[in-house]
């Protein structure tokens, strides 16, 4: 707590400076009272907009390569062997490179399911910060020559999280997504990671969530949910009124 303190104390000298109307911050904490206390203490409320997924999927991965295995949904398993019979292969890549493949992925994925892609320029910063330290990597999947999958991970202590995904308009008798996932978890737990987060997922109890097909799909890999507190918003002003009419407006158009 008292790390925090300091730590708004001095934003909020900063923020008067720039003429900030609010301070937000998304915690990587587990939803909790304790957790919570934390930022009430200091004037915080629940922002209107989530930041980054409050509700993770989680896979311990410090079974052997085998249980992992055995432990995945039925399914699962066989669109893995199903997409190396059928010649899928995949690369693990940690340079600045990986984007020049990624890219067309990631593009064409954004036009299919029609939402907005980060910029190029965002993702090389990611890619060059995180790989000074050797804590991203990219797996690239490849049928016939022609890239059709892709995953960006990031490393986080002992968690690797799924950060970013692409793919091509494929058939599902190439089921690549499965493989390139289940190469991201051999090459978590060769970096000595324990846990695999798969990031957002919908709640149980909201079936027409956007989240709801993807949720099916991590899910398949075992594991379990982990719930992360809300942004939370300091206040600094009467701007932030509009604020939070604008993201609240936001929110509603999103559907969550």
């Amino acid at each position: 707590f008292d790390q925090l303190s300091e730590l708004v104390q001095y934003l909020r000298t900063t923020a008067k400076q720039d003429r900030v109307v609010a301070l937000r911050i998304a915690p990587l904490l587990e939803s909790n009272a304790k957790n919570q206390s934390y930022f009430d203490r200091l004037g915080f409320r629940q922002a209107p907009l989530h930041v980054h997924a409050e509700l993770t999927w989680v896979r311990d991965i410090t079974e052997s390569e085998a249980d992992l295995l055995a432990d995945l949904r039925k399914t699962t398993r066989h669109a893995i062997v199903k997409a190396q019979r059928a010649g899928v292969t995949t690369q693990v890549l940690t340079s600045g490179v990986a984007l020049d493949r990624f890219m067309p992925l990631y593009n064409a994925t954004g036009r299919r399911h029609q939402f907005t892609t980060y910029s190029r320029s965002l993702l090389a910063a990611q890619l060059e910060l995180f790989g000074q330290h050797d804590r991203i990597y990219t797996i690239i999947a490849s049928h016939q020559g022609k890239d059709i999958a892709a995953a960006i991970c990031i490393q986080f202590g002992q968690t690797v999280f799924y950060y970013h995904g692409a793919s091509a308009g494929v058939t599902s008798s190439v089921p690549a997504a499965q493989l390139v996932q289940w190469q991201a978890i051999l090459e978590a737990k060769r970096r000595g990671a324990r846990r695999y987060n798969f990031w957002g997922i919908a709640p149980a109890d909201k079936p027409q969530h956007p989240f709801a097909g993807l949720t099916i799909f991590k899910k398949g890999f075992g594991g379990f949910a982990v719930e992360y507190l809300p942004a939370q918003d300091l206040p600094l002003g009467l701007g932030y009124l509009r604020l939070w009419t604008a993201d609240t407006y936001r929110r509603l158009r999103r559907g969550f």
